[in-house]
Protein backbone atom coordinates (compact mmCIF):
# COMPACT_ATOMS: atom_id res chain seq x y z
CA UNK A 1 0.00 0.00 0.00
CA UNK A 2 2.92 2.49 1.23
CA UNK A 3 4.48 1.48 -1.85
CA UNK A 4 1.73 2.15 -4.34
CA UNK A 5 1.06 5.53 -2.57
CA UNK A 6 4.55 6.22 -3.30
CA UNK A 7 4.94 5.82 -6.93
CA UNK A 8 1.43 7.84 -7.32
CA UNK A 9 3.35 10.67 -5.48
CA UNK A 10 6.80 10.08 -7.77
CA UNK A 11 4.19 10.09 -10.88
CA UNK A 12 2.45 13.09 -9.93
CA UNK A 13 5.82 14.93 -9.31
CA UNK A 14 6.91 13.57 -12.53
CA UNK A 15 3.92 15.14 -14.62
CA UNK A 16 4.62 18.35 -12.94
CA UNK A 17 8.25 18.49 -13.68
CA UNK A 18 7.41 17.47 -17.04
CA UNK A 19 4.57 20.30 -17.71
CA UNK A 20 7.06 22.88 -16.30
CA UNK A 21 9.75 22.18 -18.57
CA UNK A 22 6.72 22.42 -21.46
CA UNK A 23 6.43 25.62 -20.11
CA UNK A 24 3.09 25.38 -18.58
CA UNK A 25 2.71 27.65 -15.66
CA UNK A 26 0.58 26.51 -12.79
CA UNK A 27 -0.09 30.00 -11.87
CA UNK A 28 -1.92 30.92 -15.05
CA UNK A 29 -4.44 28.32 -13.83
CA UNK A 30 -7.22 29.91 -11.59
CA UNK A 31 -7.16 28.28 -8.00
CA UNK A 32 -10.76 27.15 -7.19
CA UNK A 33 -10.30 26.01 -4.14
CA UNK A 34 -9.45 28.80 -1.40
CA UNK A 35 -8.02 28.44 2.11
CA UNK A 36 -11.48 29.37 4.21
CA UNK A 37 -13.62 30.40 1.08
CA UNK A 38 -16.27 31.96 3.40
CA UNK A 39 -13.97 34.63 4.50
CA UNK A 40 -14.20 36.39 0.61
CA UNK A 41 -17.60 35.52 0.82
CA UNK A 42 -18.35 37.45 4.07
CA UNK A 43 -16.54 40.34 3.04
CA UNK A 44 -17.98 40.73 -0.64
CA UNK A 45 -21.83 40.52 1.24
CA UNK A 46 -20.49 43.08 3.58
CA UNK A 47 -18.84 45.63 0.74
CA UNK A 48 -22.59 44.65 -1.08
CA UNK A 49 -24.68 45.41 2.24
CA UNK A 50 -22.46 48.62 2.41
CA UNK A 51 -23.41 49.61 -1.50
CA UNK A 52 -27.25 48.98 -0.37
CA UNK A 53 -26.93 51.56 2.69
CA UNK A 54 -24.50 54.21 0.46
CA UNK A 55 -27.25 54.85 -2.04
CA UNK A 56 -29.81 54.72 0.33
CA UNK A 57 -28.08 57.48 2.21
CA UNK A 58 -26.91 59.56 -0.72
CA UNK A 59 -30.80 59.06 -1.89
CA UNK A 60 -32.34 60.26 1.51
CA UNK A 61 -33.73 63.27 0.02
CA UNK A 62 -34.91 61.65 -2.91
CA UNK A 63 -33.29 60.21 -6.11
CA UNK A 64 -32.38 61.91 -9.26
CA UNK A 65 -34.57 62.86 -11.75
CA UNK A 66 -34.76 64.24 -15.29
CA UNK A 67 -36.14 64.53 -18.64
CA UNK A 68 -36.02 60.36 -19.05
CA UNK A 69 -37.24 59.57 -15.33
CA UNK A 70 -40.33 61.35 -15.54
CA UNK A 71 -41.10 59.43 -19.08
CA UNK A 72 -40.97 56.17 -16.96
CA UNK A 73 -42.40 57.65 -13.91
CA UNK A 74 -45.84 58.70 -15.51
CA UNK A 75 -45.77 55.24 -17.64
CA UNK A 76 -45.79 53.72 -14.10
CA UNK A 77 -48.20 55.46 -12.49
CA UNK A 78 -50.58 55.14 -15.83
CA UNK A 79 -49.72 51.21 -15.50
CA UNK A 80 -50.63 51.14 -12.33
CA UNK A 81 -54.21 53.34 -12.82
CA UNK A 82 -54.95 51.17 -15.60
CA UNK A 83 -54.35 54.48 -18.86
CA UNK A 84 -51.69 51.49 -20.33
CA UNK A 85 -48.41 52.55 -20.93
CA UNK A 86 -48.65 56.18 -21.37
CA UNK A 87 -46.28 59.23 -20.66
CA UNK A 88 -47.70 62.64 -18.95
CA UNK A 89 -48.47 64.04 -22.43
CA UNK A 90 -51.16 60.91 -21.81
CA UNK A 91 -49.88 59.90 -25.34
CA UNK A 92 -48.17 56.26 -26.14
CA UNK A 93 -44.63 55.55 -24.81
CA UNK A 94 -42.52 53.64 -27.69
CA UNK A 95 -39.27 55.62 -26.76
CA UNK A 96 -38.41 53.34 -24.13
CA UNK A 97 -39.40 49.48 -23.20
CA UNK A 98 -42.08 49.16 -20.31
CA UNK A 99 -39.81 46.99 -18.19
CA UNK A 100 -38.74 49.79 -16.15
CA UNK A 101 -42.04 51.57 -15.72
CA UNK A 102 -43.95 48.15 -14.99
CA UNK A 103 -41.85 47.02 -12.34
CA UNK A 104 -42.28 50.09 -10.55
CA UNK A 105 -45.93 50.32 -11.54
CA UNK A 106 -46.30 47.05 -9.58
CA UNK A 107 -44.90 48.86 -6.63
CA UNK A 108 -47.48 51.38 -7.26
CA UNK A 109 -50.47 49.08 -6.67
CA UNK A 110 -49.08 48.12 -3.27
CA UNK A 111 -49.29 52.22 -2.23
CA UNK A 112 -45.54 52.55 -2.75
CA UNK A 113 -44.58 55.50 -5.55
CA UNK A 114 -42.33 55.36 -8.56
CA UNK A 115 -40.01 57.16 -7.11
CA UNK A 116 -39.53 55.25 -3.58
CA UNK A 117 -39.65 52.04 -5.45
CA UNK A 118 -36.56 53.25 -8.18
CA UNK A 119 -34.56 54.39 -5.14
CA UNK A 120 -35.06 51.05 -3.09
CA UNK A 121 -35.04 49.00 -6.58
CA UNK A 122 -31.40 50.58 -7.24
CA UNK A 123 -30.21 50.24 -3.95
CA UNK A 124 -31.03 46.71 -4.28
CA UNK A 125 -29.51 46.38 -7.52
CA UNK A 126 -25.88 47.91 -6.94
CA UNK A 127 -26.33 44.81 -3.58
CA UNK A 128 -27.10 42.49 -6.36
CA UNK A 129 -24.40 43.58 -8.68
CA UNK A 130 -21.46 43.80 -6.07
CA UNK A 131 -22.03 39.97 -5.49
CA UNK A 132 -22.74 39.03 -8.99
CA UNK A 133 -19.28 40.73 -10.06
CA UNK A 134 -18.10 38.80 -7.09
CA UNK A 135 -18.78 35.75 -8.46
CA UNK A 136 -18.10 36.99 -12.15
CA UNK A 137 -14.29 37.18 -10.83
CA UNK A 138 -14.27 34.37 -8.23
CA UNK A 139 -14.75 32.03 -11.06
CA UNK A 140 -11.33 33.25 -12.89
CA UNK A 141 -9.55 34.57 -10.12
CA UNK A 142 -6.17 33.05 -8.94
CA UNK A 143 -5.85 35.10 -5.47
CA UNK A 144 -8.20 34.97 -2.47
CA UNK A 145 -9.51 38.74 -2.06
CA UNK A 146 -9.10 39.75 -5.77
CA UNK A 147 -13.12 38.77 -5.95
CA UNK A 148 -13.51 41.04 -3.62
CA UNK A 149 -11.70 43.73 -4.60
CA UNK A 150 -13.14 43.91 -8.42
CA UNK A 151 -16.91 44.02 -6.37
CA UNK A 152 -15.58 46.60 -4.42
CA UNK A 153 -14.22 48.76 -7.18
CA UNK A 154 -17.28 48.61 -9.03
CA UNK A 155 -19.47 49.62 -6.72
CA UNK A 156 -18.02 52.27 -5.16
CA UNK A 157 -16.77 53.91 -8.62
CA UNK A 158 -18.67 57.42 -8.59
CA UNK A 159 -19.95 56.40 -12.28
CA UNK A 160 -21.81 53.56 -10.89
CA UNK A 161 -22.79 56.08 -7.25
CA UNK A 162 -24.21 58.25 -10.28
CA UNK A 163 -26.20 55.87 -12.16
CA UNK A 164 -27.48 54.28 -9.04
CA UNK A 165 -28.83 56.51 -7.77
CA UNK A 166 -31.13 58.92 -10.66
CA UNK A 167 -34.35 56.87 -11.85
CA UNK A 168 -33.27 55.18 -14.50
CA UNK A 169 -33.33 51.60 -16.19
CA UNK A 170 -29.58 51.09 -16.08
CA UNK A 171 -29.45 49.59 -12.48
CA UNK A 172 -31.66 47.10 -13.25
CA UNK A 173 -29.77 46.61 -16.82
CA UNK A 174 -26.70 46.15 -15.41
CA UNK A 175 -27.56 43.32 -13.13
CA UNK A 176 -29.47 41.43 -15.83
CA UNK A 177 -25.96 41.73 -18.00
CA UNK A 178 -23.96 40.49 -15.29
CA UNK A 179 -26.41 37.40 -14.89
CA UNK A 180 -26.57 36.60 -19.01
CA UNK A 181 -22.56 37.16 -18.53
CA UNK A 182 -22.49 34.24 -15.88
CA UNK A 183 -25.08 31.87 -17.29
CA UNK A 184 -23.73 31.67 -20.71
CA UNK A 185 -20.07 30.98 -19.15
CA UNK A 186 -21.97 27.78 -17.79
CA UNK A 187 -23.77 27.54 -21.22
CA UNK A 188 -19.79 27.89 -22.58
CA UNK A 189 -18.22 25.60 -20.28
CA UNK A 190 -21.41 22.86 -20.67
CA UNK A 191 -21.17 22.87 -24.56
CA UNK A 192 -24.77 24.33 -24.16
CA UNK A 193 -26.14 20.40 -23.71
CA UNK A 194 -27.92 21.90 -20.42
CA UNK A 195 -31.04 23.14 -22.08
CA UNK A 196 -32.36 24.43 -19.03
CA UNK A 197 -29.09 26.78 -18.55
CA UNK A 198 -29.69 27.60 -22.73
CA UNK A 199 -33.56 28.31 -21.64
CA UNK A 200 -32.31 30.63 -18.37
CA UNK A 201 -29.99 32.37 -20.83
CA UNK A 202 -32.34 33.55 -23.29
CA UNK A 203 -35.03 34.16 -20.70
CA UNK A 204 -32.15 36.76 -18.97
CA UNK A 205 -31.76 38.81 -22.56
CA UNK A 206 -35.13 38.93 -23.35
CA UNK A 207 -35.80 40.52 -19.80
CA UNK A 208 -32.94 43.19 -20.67
CA UNK A 209 -34.66 43.98 -23.47
CA UNK A 210 -37.57 44.65 -21.76
CA UNK A 211 -35.61 47.18 -19.51
CA UNK A 212 -33.67 49.02 -22.78
CA UNK A 213 -33.74 48.46 -26.27
CA UNK A 214 -29.54 47.86 -26.06
CA UNK A 215 -30.40 44.37 -24.60
CA UNK A 216 -30.28 43.29 -27.95
CA UNK A 217 -27.16 42.71 -27.77
CA UNK A 218 -27.55 40.47 -24.92
CA UNK A 219 -29.40 38.47 -27.86
CA UNK A 220 -26.48 38.68 -30.49
CA UNK A 221 -23.93 37.95 -27.98
CA UNK A 222 -25.98 35.41 -26.39
CA UNK A 223 -26.37 33.60 -30.14
CA UNK A 224 -22.67 33.54 -30.45
CA UNK A 225 -21.89 32.19 -27.20
CA UNK A 226 -24.64 29.23 -27.17
CA UNK A 227 -23.52 28.74 -31.12
CA UNK A 228 -19.76 28.33 -30.07
CA UNK A 229 -20.72 26.37 -27.55
CA UNK A 230 -22.52 23.78 -29.23
CA UNK A 231 -20.73 23.43 -32.42
CA UNK A 232 -18.53 20.61 -31.13
CA UNK A 233 -21.67 18.30 -30.45
CA UNK A 234 -22.45 19.18 -34.72
CA UNK A 235 -24.33 21.15 -36.81
CA UNK A 236 -27.94 19.75 -35.68
CA UNK A 237 -27.08 20.34 -32.13
CA UNK A 238 -25.86 23.61 -32.61
CA UNK A 239 -29.18 24.78 -34.63
CA UNK A 240 -31.69 23.08 -31.79
CA UNK A 241 -29.54 24.89 -29.23
CA UNK A 242 -29.58 28.38 -30.84
CA UNK A 243 -33.04 27.79 -32.00
CA UNK A 244 -33.88 27.30 -28.02
CA UNK A 245 -32.10 30.27 -26.76
CA UNK A 246 -33.33 32.55 -29.57
CA UNK A 247 -36.91 31.36 -28.49
CA UNK A 248 -36.67 31.96 -25.42
CA UNK A 249 -34.37 35.63 -25.90
CA UNK A 250 -36.62 37.14 -28.69
CA UNK A 251 -39.93 35.97 -28.33
CA UNK A 252 -41.18 38.52 -25.98
CA UNK A 253 -39.05 41.08 -27.30
CA UNK A 254 -40.65 40.83 -30.90
CA UNK A 255 -43.84 40.70 -29.85
CA UNK A 256 -43.16 44.10 -27.72
CA UNK A 257 -41.65 45.86 -31.04
CA UNK A 258 -45.12 44.36 -33.18
CA UNK A 259 -47.05 46.07 -30.39
CA UNK A 260 -45.56 49.43 -30.61
CA UNK A 261 -45.80 49.66 -34.22
CA UNK A 262 -49.26 49.57 -34.15
CA UNK A 263 -48.95 53.01 -31.40
CA UNK A 264 -46.49 54.86 -33.54
CA UNK A 265 -43.39 53.43 -34.03
CA UNK A 266 -41.70 50.44 -33.10
CA UNK A 267 -38.58 52.12 -31.23
CA UNK A 268 -40.08 55.26 -30.79
CA UNK A 269 -39.48 58.78 -32.16
CA UNK A 270 -35.68 58.47 -32.97
CA UNK A 271 -33.89 61.60 -35.25
CA UNK A 272 -31.39 60.81 -37.26
CA UNK A 273 -27.66 61.95 -35.45
CA UNK A 274 -25.02 64.94 -35.69
CA UNK A 275 -22.73 63.06 -34.39
CA UNK A 276 -19.04 63.24 -35.39
CA UNK A 277 -16.01 61.21 -34.86
CA UNK A 278 -13.61 63.61 -33.01
CA UNK A 279 -16.90 64.80 -30.47
CA UNK A 280 -17.70 61.00 -29.85
CA UNK A 281 -13.70 59.95 -29.09
CA UNK A 282 -13.97 62.62 -26.84
CA UNK A 283 -16.84 61.88 -25.01
CA UNK A 284 -15.36 58.22 -24.52
CA UNK A 285 -12.07 59.83 -23.38
CA UNK A 286 -14.10 61.89 -20.86
CA UNK A 287 -15.76 59.25 -20.03
CA UNK A 288 -12.88 56.70 -19.13
CA UNK A 289 -11.28 60.26 -17.41
CA UNK A 290 -13.69 60.07 -14.91
CA UNK A 291 -13.34 56.33 -14.47
CA UNK A 292 -9.55 56.80 -13.93
CA UNK A 293 -8.92 59.81 -12.05
CA UNK A 294 -12.30 61.04 -10.82
CA UNK A 295 -14.80 64.22 -12.72
CA UNK A 296 -12.22 67.24 -10.47
CA UNK A 297 -9.32 66.25 -12.04
CA UNK A 298 -6.90 69.59 -12.03
CA UNK A 299 -5.85 69.42 -15.74
CA UNK A 300 -6.65 67.14 -18.64
CA UNK A 301 -3.08 66.43 -19.86
CA UNK A 302 -2.27 64.88 -16.62
CA UNK A 303 -5.95 63.13 -16.70
CA UNK A 304 -4.83 61.45 -20.01
CA UNK A 305 -1.52 60.38 -19.14
CA UNK A 306 -3.25 58.57 -16.19
CA UNK A 307 -5.72 56.90 -18.56
CA UNK A 308 -3.48 56.27 -21.26
CA UNK A 309 -0.97 54.48 -18.35
CA UNK A 310 -3.53 52.71 -16.83
CA UNK A 311 -4.49 51.33 -20.34
CA UNK A 312 -1.00 50.64 -20.80
CA UNK A 313 -0.97 48.34 -17.39
CA UNK A 314 -3.85 46.81 -18.15
CA UNK A 315 -3.36 45.84 -21.84
CA UNK A 316 0.19 44.39 -20.94
CA UNK A 317 -1.56 42.46 -18.06
CA UNK A 318 -3.96 41.13 -20.38
CA UNK A 319 -1.13 40.14 -22.74
CA UNK A 320 0.48 38.30 -20.06
CA UNK A 321 -2.83 36.26 -19.78
CA UNK A 322 -3.35 35.25 -23.12
CA UNK A 323 0.20 34.52 -23.57
CA UNK A 324 0.67 32.42 -20.06
CA UNK A 325 -2.85 30.16 -21.79
CA UNK A 326 -0.93 29.40 -25.22
CA UNK A 327 -0.34 25.97 -23.84
CA UNK A 328 -3.77 25.51 -22.68
CA UNK A 329 -6.26 27.51 -24.34
CA UNK A 330 -9.06 26.14 -23.15
CA UNK A 331 -8.71 27.73 -20.13
CA UNK A 332 -9.12 31.26 -21.68
CA UNK A 333 -12.50 30.16 -22.81
CA UNK A 334 -14.57 30.50 -19.91
CA UNK A 335 -13.22 34.29 -20.38
CA UNK A 336 -14.44 35.37 -23.69
CA UNK A 337 -18.19 35.70 -22.78
CA UNK A 338 -16.99 38.88 -20.78
CA UNK A 339 -14.45 40.59 -23.14
CA UNK A 340 -16.88 39.67 -26.12
CA UNK A 341 -19.67 41.22 -24.49
CA UNK A 342 -17.76 44.50 -23.98
CA UNK A 343 -16.66 44.54 -27.22
CA UNK A 344 -20.19 43.83 -28.78
CA UNK A 345 -21.73 46.38 -26.49
CA UNK A 346 -19.46 48.68 -27.31
CA UNK A 347 -19.73 48.37 -30.76
CA UNK A 348 -23.32 48.84 -30.36
CA UNK A 349 -23.32 51.92 -28.72
CA UNK A 350 -20.92 53.60 -31.70
CA UNK A 351 -23.42 52.57 -34.40
CA UNK A 352 -26.22 54.13 -32.30
CA UNK A 353 -24.43 56.92 -31.69
CA UNK A 354 -24.05 57.62 -35.37
CA UNK A 355 -27.61 56.33 -36.44
CA UNK A 356 -29.67 58.28 -34.44
CA UNK A 357 -29.92 61.19 -31.93
CA UNK A 358 -28.99 59.54 -28.57
CA UNK A 359 -27.94 60.98 -25.12
CA UNK A 360 -23.70 61.16 -25.73
CA UNK A 361 -21.48 58.74 -24.40
CA UNK A 362 -21.08 58.73 -20.31
CA UNK A 363 -21.61 56.74 -17.24
CA UNK A 364 -24.81 56.04 -18.55
CA UNK A 365 -24.82 54.34 -21.29
CA UNK A 366 -21.48 52.86 -20.68
CA UNK A 367 -22.42 51.45 -17.14
CA UNK A 368 -23.69 48.22 -18.18
CA UNK A 369 -20.14 47.44 -19.40
CA UNK A 370 -18.17 48.83 -15.95
CA UNK A 371 -18.07 45.30 -14.35
CA UNK A 372 -16.85 42.95 -16.65
CA UNK A 373 -14.53 45.19 -17.56
CA UNK A 374 -13.16 45.48 -13.97
CA UNK A 375 -13.17 41.96 -13.78
CA UNK A 376 -11.17 41.61 -16.99
CA UNK A 377 -8.78 44.21 -15.47
CA UNK A 378 -8.13 42.90 -12.18
CA UNK A 379 -7.20 39.22 -14.17
CA UNK A 380 -5.05 41.33 -16.36
CA UNK A 381 -3.11 42.65 -13.28
CA UNK A 382 -2.88 39.05 -11.58
CA UNK A 383 -1.03 37.97 -14.27
CA UNK A 384 0.95 41.28 -14.75
CA UNK A 385 2.07 39.99 -10.67
CA UNK A 386 2.32 36.53 -11.15
CA UNK A 387 4.35 35.85 -14.32
CA UNK A 388 8.32 35.73 -13.98
CA UNK A 389 9.97 39.11 -15.15
CA UNK A 390 12.54 40.97 -14.40
CA UNK A 391 10.93 43.28 -12.02
CA UNK A 392 10.78 41.08 -8.73
CA UNK A 393 7.51 39.98 -7.76
CA UNK A 394 7.28 41.48 -4.67
CA UNK A 395 8.54 45.31 -6.56
CA UNK A 396 5.12 44.43 -9.07
CA UNK A 397 2.60 43.48 -5.93
CA UNK A 398 4.14 46.47 -4.22
CA UNK A 399 3.17 48.80 -6.85
CA UNK A 400 0.14 47.35 -7.87
CA UNK A 401 -1.23 47.57 -4.71
CA UNK A 402 -0.76 51.06 -4.01
CA UNK A 403 -1.97 51.91 -7.12
CA UNK A 404 -4.88 50.42 -6.55
CA UNK A 405 -5.53 51.24 -3.29
CA UNK A 406 -5.50 55.01 -3.75
CA UNK A 407 -7.47 54.91 -6.83
CA UNK A 408 -10.26 52.74 -4.75
CA UNK A 409 -9.56 54.99 -1.83
CA UNK A 410 -10.33 57.85 -3.81
CA UNK A 411 -13.38 56.38 -5.83
CA UNK A 412 -14.53 55.44 -2.43
CA UNK A 413 -13.95 58.92 -0.82
CA UNK A 414 -15.91 60.83 -3.89
CA UNK A 415 -18.84 58.52 -4.02
CA UNK A 416 -19.34 59.24 -0.02
CA UNK A 417 -18.36 62.46 -0.06
CA UNK A 418 -22.03 62.89 -3.14
CA UNK A 419 -23.77 60.69 -1.04
CA UNK A 420 -23.56 62.98 1.82
CA UNK A 421 -23.93 65.79 -0.02
CA UNK A 422 -27.36 64.39 -1.80
CA UNK A 423 -27.21 65.41 -4.96
CA UNK A 424 -31.23 65.45 -5.48
CA UNK A 425 -31.37 68.51 -3.00
CA UNK A 426 -29.46 70.59 -4.87
CA UNK A 427 -29.79 69.71 -8.24
CA UNK A 428 -32.37 68.38 -10.85
CA UNK A 429 -36.10 68.26 -10.60
CA UNK A 430 -36.32 66.75 -6.99
CA UNK A 431 -34.39 69.64 -5.81
CA UNK A 432 -36.37 71.62 -3.20
CA UNK A 433 -35.61 74.69 -4.28
CA UNK A 434 -38.01 73.83 -7.59
CA UNK A 435 -40.23 71.92 -6.13
CA UNK A 436 -41.16 75.02 -3.74
CA UNK A 437 -40.59 77.17 -6.43
CA UNK A 438 -43.08 79.56 -7.18
CA UNK A 439 -43.52 78.38 -10.59
CA UNK A 440 -44.53 75.48 -9.30
CA UNK A 441 -46.82 76.71 -7.01
CA UNK A 442 -48.79 79.15 -9.25
CA UNK A 443 -48.99 75.29 -11.99
CA UNK A 444 -50.40 73.55 -9.29
CA UNK A 445 -53.29 76.52 -8.63
CA UNK A 446 -54.56 76.34 -12.56
CA UNK A 447 -58.02 75.54 -12.86
CA UNK A 448 -59.01 72.27 -13.22
CA UNK A 449 -59.85 70.99 -16.83
CA UNK A 450 -57.10 73.06 -18.24
CA UNK A 451 -54.81 72.26 -20.72
CA UNK A 452 -50.98 72.63 -20.19
CA UNK A 453 -48.08 73.21 -22.23
CA UNK A 454 -44.62 74.24 -20.99
CA UNK A 455 -40.65 74.05 -22.73
CA UNK A 456 -40.14 71.53 -19.78
CA UNK A 457 -42.76 69.60 -19.10
CA UNK A 458 -41.17 66.48 -17.44
CA UNK A 459 -39.52 69.24 -14.89
CA UNK A 460 -43.22 70.58 -14.56
CA UNK A 461 -44.37 66.85 -14.50
CA UNK A 462 -42.07 65.47 -11.94
CA UNK A 463 -42.90 68.55 -9.62
CA UNK A 464 -47.05 68.46 -9.86
CA UNK A 465 -47.82 65.02 -11.34
CA UNK A 466 -50.30 67.27 -13.10
CA UNK A 467 -50.81 65.44 -16.65
CA UNK A 468 -51.55 65.95 -19.68
CA UNK A 469 -48.62 68.54 -20.19
CA UNK A 470 -47.72 69.07 -23.43
CA UNK A 471 -44.44 69.94 -24.90
CA UNK A 472 -43.45 73.75 -26.97
CA UNK A 473 -42.18 73.77 -30.46
CA UNK A 474 -38.47 73.44 -30.57
CA UNK A 475 -36.76 75.46 -33.53
CA UNK A 476 -34.06 72.09 -33.52
CA UNK A 477 -33.62 68.98 -32.58
CA UNK A 478 -30.80 68.53 -30.07
CA UNK A 479 -28.09 66.14 -31.78
CA UNK A 480 -29.23 66.30 -34.99
CA UNK A 481 -29.78 67.85 -38.44
CA UNK A 482 -32.91 66.99 -38.84
CA UNK A 483 -36.00 69.79 -38.79
CA UNK A 484 -38.22 69.67 -35.71
CA UNK A 485 -42.17 69.81 -36.57
CA UNK A 486 -42.89 73.05 -37.43
CA UNK A 487 -45.88 75.51 -35.29
CA UNK A 488 -48.86 74.15 -37.15
CA UNK A 489 -49.01 71.11 -35.17
CA UNK A 490 -48.88 73.13 -32.87
CA UNK A 491 -51.39 75.95 -33.20
CA UNK A 492 -54.08 73.07 -34.01
CA UNK A 493 -53.64 71.25 -30.51
CA UNK A 494 -54.06 74.83 -28.81
CA UNK A 495 -57.17 75.20 -30.69
CA UNK A 496 -58.79 71.73 -29.84
CA UNK A 497 -58.09 72.08 -26.02
CA UNK A 498 -60.80 71.64 -24.56
CA UNK A 499 -60.36 74.12 -21.92
CA UNK A 500 -58.75 76.79 -21.14
CA UNK A 501 -54.68 76.54 -22.38
CA UNK A 502 -51.69 77.98 -20.39
CA UNK A 503 -47.86 77.63 -21.28
CA UNK A 504 -45.84 77.55 -18.36
CA UNK A 505 -42.43 79.29 -19.26
CA UNK A 506 -39.48 78.04 -17.43
CA UNK A 507 -36.22 79.75 -17.53
CA UNK A 508 -33.49 77.70 -18.34
CA UNK A 509 -30.08 78.62 -17.85
CA UNK A 510 -27.54 77.84 -21.66
CA UNK A 511 -28.63 77.66 -24.65
CA UNK A 512 -32.32 76.50 -25.86
CA UNK A 513 -33.91 75.75 -28.84
CA UNK A 514 -37.09 76.75 -27.33
CA UNK A 515 -39.28 78.87 -29.39
CA UNK A 516 -39.99 81.58 -27.05
CA UNK A 517 -43.17 83.37 -25.87
CA UNK A 518 -42.06 86.46 -28.13
CA UNK A 519 -41.40 84.29 -31.17
CA UNK A 520 -45.20 82.36 -30.55
CA UNK A 521 -46.37 86.19 -30.43
CA UNK A 522 -44.88 87.39 -33.47
CA UNK A 523 -45.91 84.24 -35.49
CA UNK A 524 -49.51 85.07 -34.64
CA UNK A 525 -50.68 83.18 -31.04
CA UNK A 526 -52.12 85.58 -28.34
CA UNK A 527 -49.92 85.25 -24.61
CA UNK A 528 -51.45 86.46 -21.83
CA UNK A 529 -49.47 86.93 -18.69
CA UNK A 530 -51.09 85.11 -15.79
CA UNK A 531 -48.23 84.67 -12.89
CA UNK A 532 -44.99 86.51 -12.98
CA UNK A 533 -42.42 83.49 -11.34
CA UNK A 534 -38.96 83.53 -9.99
CA UNK A 535 -38.21 81.01 -12.59
CA UNK A 536 -40.66 81.86 -15.39
CA UNK A 537 -43.76 83.00 -16.38
CA UNK A 538 -47.51 81.38 -16.85
CA UNK A 539 -49.22 82.53 -19.56
CA UNK A 540 -52.93 82.13 -20.90
CA UNK A 541 -52.81 80.86 -24.81
CA UNK A 542 -54.51 81.26 -27.96
CA UNK A 543 -54.03 80.18 -31.18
Amino acid sequence: MHGNHRESRIGAFSRWRSRQSDGYDPTAQPRRQFRDPAAPILAAATVSLVSVLLVLYGTRQGSLVGPDSATYIAGARNLAAGRGYVGFDLRPTTLFPPGFSATLALARTTGIDPVTAARWLNALSLGALCMLTFVLARRHSRFRWSPVIAAAAVVSLPAIFRVFTAVWSEPVFCVLTVGVLLTLESVLTSHARNPVLVATAGLLASAGVFYRYAGVTLIVFGLIVVGAAALGDGARAAVRRVTLFFVAAASGPVLMLIWNSSRGSALGPRPSSAETIPSLLGDFMTTLRGWVVGYRHGHEAVADIAVIAALALVGFGAATLIRTHTHEPRSLRPLLPSGLFVAIYVGYLIASEFLTALDPVGDRLLSPIIAPVIVLATLSLESFVSTPRAVPQPLRIGAIVVVASVWLATSILISVSRAHGSAPAQDGFAATWWTRSDLVGAVRQLPPGATLFSNNPSAIYLATSIQPIYNTPTLAISRSNDAPPGLASFRSRVASSPGPAYLAWVLIVGDTWDVTPQQLQAAGFRLTPVKQAHFGTIYRIEP
